[in-house]
């Protein structure tokens, strides 16, 4: 499957937010953003250092695993931060609006 960094990150995405708290995945998976993906490694890009070191020490097993199951083969996962003027290119908001009404259903509660 020969898929560009973001529409493999649009499908992480889906498929994390089903797996991952709605805190969780907001906070940590959908503001980091794929940048690269060449010679099975995957490039993810977050805004800040804490970020990156949450992400490789909670969540990388969790990634890797996803884009294995889309890709049909294991990549490996490098996890970098944005640099000075050049900031992650995060998904687009229309994306991110999506991925709320997927969320939204799922938590909400109505009380009688």
């Amino acid at each position: 499957m020969d898929l560009s960094p973001d529409n493999l990150w649009t499908q992480v995405l889906e498929r994390l937010q089903l797996q991952l708290s709605r805190p969780s995945f907001e906070s940590w998976i959908k503001t980091a953003n794929a940048e690269r993906l060449e010679d099975n490694s995957l490039t993810i890009c977050t805004p800040n250092a804490f970020h990156r070191n949450w992400l490789q020490k909670r969540y990388i097993k969790t990634i890797a695993d996803t884009v294995q199951d889309i890709l049909g083969y294991p990549v490996e996962i490098h996890v970098t931060v944005a640099q000075g003027m050049n900031p992650c290119v995060l998904p687009s908001q229309k994306l991110l609006a999506r991925l709320r009404v997927t969320i939204l259903p799922q938590k909400l509660f109505i009380a009688t």
